[in-house]
């Protein structure tokens, strides 16, 4: 399985770097400086307990990648970027793509799970998202008192 982290900040950056750490396939979808930064140097995870620098994938957008059944999309970016990341996935991984919603805010599962049409105003209006897509679950974090230190379980 190959697992995409869409949004490579704190939450996807922390999710992404424990999958990576673990030998599964995983590439982060990131835009900007943010891309420039990651694809230049890595990505630094810091836990209390170590410091690393991760030679990760990214891509600057989801039409570089070719999308398969084994794929795993995690949502990890800002909820008002959820929408159009919804319309670019669907735009070229179709409506069966697997996607985990790890995004705070309340409206994101339901956005990905319920068929949304575009208002007048959107410059995507002429796609409407074609949807349920399929919501996976993955196995839970757990976190200590220290915000930081993320556990991801081996196995997934």
């Amino acid at each position: 399985m190959r697992y995409i982290i869409y949004g490579a900040g704190g939450v996807g950056g922390a999710i992404g770097a424990r999958l990576f750490q673990h030998g599964h396939e995983t590439v982060f979808i990131c835009r900007g400086e943010h891309h420039a930064v990651l694809q230049r140097r890595g990505l630094t995870f810091k836990t209390p307990n170590e410091t690393l620098q991760l030679r990760v994938r990214t891509v600057g957008h989801p039409a570089e990648l070719k999308f398969t059944k084994n794929d795993t999309v995690i949502l990890t970016m800002k909820s008002h970027d959820t929408e159009s990341a919804l319309r670019d996935l669907i735009r070229v991984g179709g409506s069966d793509v697997a996607i985990v919603c790890a995004q705070n805010g309340v409206d994101n599962e339901r956005l990905a799970a319920r068929p949304t049409h575009s208002s007048s105003q959107t410059k995507d209006a002429a796609l409407p998202l074609h949807l349920p897509l399929r919501l996976h679950a993955v196995a839970p974090i757990s976190c200590s008192a220290s915000a930081s230190a993320v556990r991801w379980p081996v196995r997934l």
